[in-house]
């Protein structure tokens, strides 16, 4: 049973839609017996006393899950410190002096060959951060290049209709000058 369906039976216990049985098993609960209102209230006083001792039973499994969990942490915090292997589980009981020289030797090299692996690691995530960043700049220098060419092309367009809107202004006026001069 995993902790979702354990959290699941929890809930419809804690509701009164589920019961736990003398061997333990979650079921569906008995149907109330037809007593009088005595035995009605015997009834929700027993349903409230198991309620209880299994709001208490959870809370007590959730105490020990996180005080393991803590004292793992610490455990594994220590050894970092302490730089010495971490032995998750020890399998040999009993080694003997040269046992333990091999092991020890085996974790020494097991601890330089992940370093190594892990330096490499690092290294081509550089590398592939320095390409991605290279890549990135290319795209905004030829961004940066069109939008000057386009700016080039406005002030050369903006200039040609200046140019030729005075030309025609002069025109006009040259024209109006010889319509003075005529007259």
């Amino acid at each position: 049973v995993d902790e979702e369906e354990e959290e699941e039976d929890f809930e419809l216990i804690f509701e009164g839609r589920k019961e736990i049985a003398a061997d333990g098993t979650v079921k569906e609960p008995a149907a109330k017996p037809a007593a009088a209102k005595k035995g009605d209230e015997e009834y929700e006083k027993e349903l409230d006393e198991n309620l209880d001792l299994q709001e208490a039973e959870h809370a007590a499994l959730k105490v020990q899950s996180h005080y393991r969990a803590f004292v793992a942490r610490k455990t594994v915090e220590e050894k970092k410190l302490s730089k010495q292997p971490i032995v998750i589980q020890n399998q040999s009981v009993g080694e003997d002096d040269e046992t333990q020289e091999v092991t020890l030797a085996a974790t020494k090299i097991q601890a330089s060959f992940r370093a190594k692996k892990a330096r490499n690691h690092v290294k081509e995530m550089q590398e592939e951060s320095a390409a991605a960043t290279k890549v990135q700049s290319s795209f905004r220098a030829k961004q940066a290049r069109n939008k000057v060419k386009e700016l080039k092309e406005e002030a050369k367009a903006a200039t040609t209709v200046q140019a030729g809107f005075r030309s025609m202004k002069a025109r006009k006026r040259v024209q109006e000058m010889k319509e003075e001069s005529a007259a």
